[in-house]
């Protein structure tokens, strides 16, 4: 095991701090998004409304099985952990596809049906 000291160790402090107060922070965007009170929000994540409370003011550990029960309702679980919004990557994608001619769409399409991909 490596012991980090002195300014690193620091450092690695704050930045899980950040990291842990965006998670909250972006968890709570996605609520609102979705119109929801903490209430309704945390039922569909098979917590308390005190716990959702947490999760949205401090440091804490999300569950897995909480984390995909939201992401059933529509939340953008991508987004929440990281800051990067996957809806936003999907909407790229499809203007991309949308913008290109007929040729490269078939050919993206055959790439994706190639992989075992297919929209049914």
């Amino acid at each position: 095991m490596v012991a980090i000291k002195g300014q690193a160790s620091s450092d690695l402090v704050h930045g899980m701090y950040e990291m842990a107060q965006g998670v909250s922070k972006r968890l709570r965007e996605e609520r609102q998004k979705l119109g929801l009170n903490q209430t309704d929000f945390a039922a569909i994540g098979g917590v308390t409304r005190n716990t959702q409370s947490v999760f949205e003011r401090k440091l804490t550990i999300l569950d897995l099985a909480y984390l995909d029960r939201l992401q059933s309702a529509g939340v953008d679980v991508g987004y929440v952990l990281t800051g990067v919004s996957s809806r936003a990557e999907l909407q790229q994608l499809i203007a991309a596809y949308m913008k290109a001619p007929p040729r490269a769409r078939a050919a993206a399409t055959a790439a994706l049906s190639a992989c075992g991909v297919s929209s049914e």
